[in-house]
């Protein structure tokens, strides 16, 4: 997988996944507005014995915003600038310009309750260009849906090493799922833990079958399959492809 780091004009980071070369004239947009300067602080509640975050800056953060304004769709020609480029990518990670937690957050004022900084990251992931097909997903999420994500500590905040998504069909008697694994973390048991999360969940939501769509190359995942237990079958008409499916909860 191809990774490109960019920073916004503001200065935050958008790290851009792909499975194909990206421009190199690619930069990195933001929406129109003041550079945000986040001032996270978490303060002690007593009576709940625990912080609780206050970030004074997110009163002004986008919310539900129409379309044409939509900060998750790619920036084109003619049309407000938001936080993702118009490229071939799969996966955009980028710095929440309204985050409750910052890197950087400043030490609070003195008040009647114990006070820190809010240090933190707060990132957005998005999985898709296609701005229509994206929000669907969004609105089916729980219901429709769920996903797992791994991370390891970055530079500039995270990186997404690992990924499980399942769809549930319509009347949620089944699943497709997709699993997707960082070149330099496989063979160290990763896409095994994510499997297992979402198949476990999967039984845990009454879903009777899943099923994935492997290619034949990819040996390492058929056989993980396998070991778990999911019946491997040629795909009619792609000699290229594999269909791993597996039974969770027989009527």
């Amino acid at each position: 997988m191809i990774r490109r780091r960019l920073v916004k004009p503001d200065g935050r980071a958008l790290v851009l996944y792909s499975d194909v070369e990206l421009p190199e004239s690619i930069e990195a947009p933001q929406p129109r507005g003041a550079t945000v300067v986040p001032e996270p602080e978490l303060r002690w509640h007593p009576l709940r014995g625990e912080w609780v975050a206050f970030a004074r800056h997110r009163q002004d953060r986008t919310f539900l915003p129409p379309p044409e304004y939509d900060p998750l769709a790619p920036t084109v020609p003619g049309r407000e600038p938001t936080e993702l480029p118009d490229a071939p990518w799969k996966v955009a990670v980028f710095e929440n310009r309204f985050p409750s937690l910052s890197l950087t957050a400043p030490a609070p004022a003195a008040g009647i309750v114990e006070a820190r900084p809010g240090v933190g990251a707060c990132e957005v992931v998005v999985y898709t260009p296609d701005r229509d097909r994206l929000r669907a997903v969004l609105t089916s999420f729980p219901e429709g849906g769920m996903g797992f994500v791994a991370t390891v500590p970055a530079n500039d905040g995270i990186d997404i090493v690992g990924s499980a998504v399942s769809v549930f069909n319509a009347d949620r008697t089944s699943c497709e799922f997709a699993i997707t694994v960082a070149a330099g973390f496989a063979g160290v048991g990763l896409a095994k833990t994510l499997m297992i999360a979402i198949i476990d969940e999967s039984r845990r939501r009454g879903v009777k079958e899943m099923e994935g769509f492997v290619l034949a190359q990819n040996q390492s995942m058929l056989g993980l399959a396998r070991r778990l237990g999911f019946r491997i079958e040629r795909e009619p008409g792609d000699a290229s492809v594999r269909v791993c499916r597996l039974t969770l909860n027989p009527s």
